[in-house]
């Protein structure tokens, strides 16, 4: 999708046609926008998006519109990612955690002040915090594979999933650059809090200290981790491959498309995440209760098997909430184009535009 002018540009043929990739969206010139009263105009939808500042409501119905209207690319982007990742940190666990080497659980509830911790603690650990961290990186990653869709289904064009791909394909290694950035954000503010927690304990020889500073340390970590998140990265996908930013120009990108607008964009975020991960989390009862007679039963191995559980069940749930997590942060980028640049506005002329040539 772009900056389409009058008339529209070459490389995006009208909805149904073979379409070439389109060209980039250039950054906002103020010269370029119409003033603002020219978007009083309407709720024009030609697709399954409305071309106009979105309502909350909004980002459910086109959401759950377009992942109907565009099965393959989205869901199927979302499946294959959600479980070629989710894959790592399973893979993970059964190498590295040992149930020969589970010290933690026993020592937590013994009266001796000291515990000891393992390679097989840490792993376990590791293996906790990191199945949420990779969870983060795929849905990064999955915001910015089904862009492509958004801009489609923003227009009214048709995509089929192999289309989709073709047209995401030249961004994919910036996405990954930006997914690692968000994971190595993410193993930071697990990893220093560890380390103070694990510090303390040692200074004091207190396991009740090292737990509260530790414990501490992480929640303050984890906001900050949440306020960069929201703040310069969930727009920062869609910037990429709609308008062809390289990492650091779409990190940018999004803190000017965000500046201002946090508390909504949080609000909108965690609310619409919120409702559709409760709504797919039904599919992981399974699970959690394979999960939870496991760890009842006893057993060092039966942690891991439980654990292993819990995170296929974390890799299906993934799977159905990536793609419409990744659609949210499309939406919220748009809409703050709408808001800030009048883009939707642009849009409304290259859509009639095309209507007129099909004519």
């Amino acid at each position: 999708m772009t900056d389409y002018p009058t008339p529209p540009p070459p490389g995006w043929t009208p909805p149904g046609a073979d379409t070439p990739t389109p060209p980039p969206m250039p950054a906002h010139s103020p010269g370029a926008w119409p003033p603002p009263g020219a978007q009083g105009v309407t709720s024009f939808k030609p697709g399954t998006i409305a071309l106009r500042p979105l309502q909350v409501s909004d980002f459910f119905d086109s959401t759950l519109k377009t992942v109907r209207r565009y099965p393959g690319a989205t869901m199927g982007f979302g499946f294959l990612v959600s479980f070629l990742v989710g894959l790592i940190p399973l893979v993970l666990t059964l190498v590295f955690v040992d149930p020969r080497d589970l010290n933690i659980f026993g020592s937590l509830q013994d009266s001796d002040p000291t515990i000891s911790f393992s390679t097989g603690d840490m792993g376990y650990m590791g293996s906790l915090y990191g199945g949420a961290l990779f969870t983060g990186f795929t849905q990064i990653l999955i915001a910015g594979m089904v862009s492509t869709t958004a801009a489609s289904a923003a227009v009214g064009e048709s995509l089929t999933m192999g289309e989709a791909w073709r047209r995401t394909k030249p961004f994919v290694w910036r996405l990954l650059g930006l997914g690692l950035i968000t994971l190595a954000l993410g193993a930071v503010s697990f990893a220093i809090p560890l380390a103070l927690g694990y510090g303390v304990y040692a200074a004091a020889n207190s396991v009740g200290a090292g737990v509260a500073v530790g414990l501490l340390a992480l929640i303050a970590a984890s906001l900050g981790l949440f306020f960069l998140t929201i703040r310069f990265f969930t727009l920062a996908g869609p910037a990429i491959v709609m308008e062809q930013q390289g990492i650091r120009a779409a990190i940018r990108r999004a803190g000017v498309l965000s500046k201002g607008q946090f508390w909504r964009i949080l609000g909108i975020y965690v609310l619409v995440t919120l409702v559709m991960s409760l709504a797919a989390s039904i599919l992981t009862v399974p699970f959690s209760i394979g999960s939870s007679l496991l760890r009842a039963s006893g057993g060092d191995a039966t942690v891991v098997a439980s654990l292993v559980i819990n995170q296929l069940g974390t890799l299906v749930s993934g799977a159905i909430t990536g793609p419409l997590t990744g659609l949210v942060a499309c939406l919220l980028y748009l809409d703050q184009r709408f808001r800030k640049e009048h883009f939707d506005v642009r849009l409304i002329n290259y859509v009639e535009d095309l209507r007129k040539q099909s004519m």
